[in-house]
């Protein structure tokens, strides 16, 4: 699901930074809470990638390092990059993995860097013509962009909870999401 705050889908990547300028509290809170990714995802990612090596990747808005982590076990070398230095410093110490406070539109690596170039839950934060450009110059030939967000809650066979669900998320709690979330669910 979005994070929200509200505001409208500028461009500019400052000025959805203040969304995340965490304190020391909030950081803890949102490493703590910050659900994990299932591992069968990275499977499929690796899956479809079919890379040749696992040398490096890149985690881009990699908040508090949960998809970083997960990379670090396949790759043997992971950067993870994220605008707010207090969500980084609640970021887990691993060997191959390497912190930096950067945005995902000024990439501050080599061209041809990266096997695989992951965002998760970020996406939609970016100024995506300036991201894409700056994710294809830093990736190797023939390497991989995986981008990926929460879905919404589902009840298997519950019609009735299921409505009651898109009523909270879109009738009560829409006019409270920030507009570059349309990119990531419909309201």
């Amino acid at each position: 699901m979005c994070d929200s705050a509200g505001g409208d889908p500028s461009p500019d990547p400052g000025r959805y930074a203040s969304l995340f300028s965490l304190g020391a509290e909030q950081a803890v809170a949102y490493a703590r809470f910050r659900p994990m990714y299932p591992e069968r995802l990275y499977d499929e990612i690796y899956d479809f990638a079919k890379l040749p090596v696992y040398e490096a990747a890149l985690d881009v808005g990699t908040g508090s390092g949960q998809a970083a982590l997960a990379l670090a076990r396949r790759f043997e070398r992971v950067v993870a990059t994220d605008l707010n230095e207090r969500q980084l410093a609640q970021a887990p110490t691993v060997e191959n993995v390497t912190y930096r406070q950067g945005t995902a539109e000024t990439l501050d690596f080599a061209d041809d860097t990266f096997d695989l170039v992951t965002i998760a839950q970020a996406l939609h934060w970016f100024d995506l013509r300036r991201f894409y450009a700056e994710a294809t110059r830093v990736l190797k030939p023939h390497g991989t962009l995986a981008a990926w967000v929460y879905e919404r809650t589902f009840f298997d066979g519950n019609p009735a909870a299921n409505e009651a669900m898109h009523d909270i998320l879109t009738r009560k709690l829409g006019p409270y999401w920030a507009d570059k979330c349309d990119l990531v669910h419909k309201r």
